[in-house]
């Protein structure tokens, strides 16, 4: 069996450019925004390695989580993407859930 690597963080919907909806949080916006962009980078430059690059945002205080701010959900579908992750998955900003986020 051939050893995987996957690499994975976590963003916010904050660092999008094409989504900006609310001003302020100026340092934490950036540092997001620099974080896609260097996941982005690395998907490219480790590729040649093996490595898979997966980016999520994982925002805890999505509507869908109302009522219920449990970790485990978002957690638990975050660890099964990774899991069956493919290389096509590398350098995309992906939500919880598994859909692709448009940079």
């Amino acid at each position: 069996m051939a050893e995987r690597r996957i690499l994975a963080a976590t963003s916010s919907h904050v660092a999008s450019l094409s989504n900006f909806k609310e001003p302020g949080r100026y340092a934490y916006r950036a540092s997001k925004s620099a974080l896609n962009q260097m996941w982005r980078n690395l998907s490219i430059e480790w590729k040649h390695w093996g490595c898979t690059c997966l980016l999520f945002e994982l925002d805890l205080h999505d509507k869908a989580l109302a009522g219920d701010q449990s970790i485990e959900i978002p957690a638990g579908a975050v660890q099964s993407f990774i899991e069956t992750a493919k290389s096509e998955h590398s350098g995309k900003y992906w939500t919880w859930r598994g859909k692709e986020i448009l940079w």
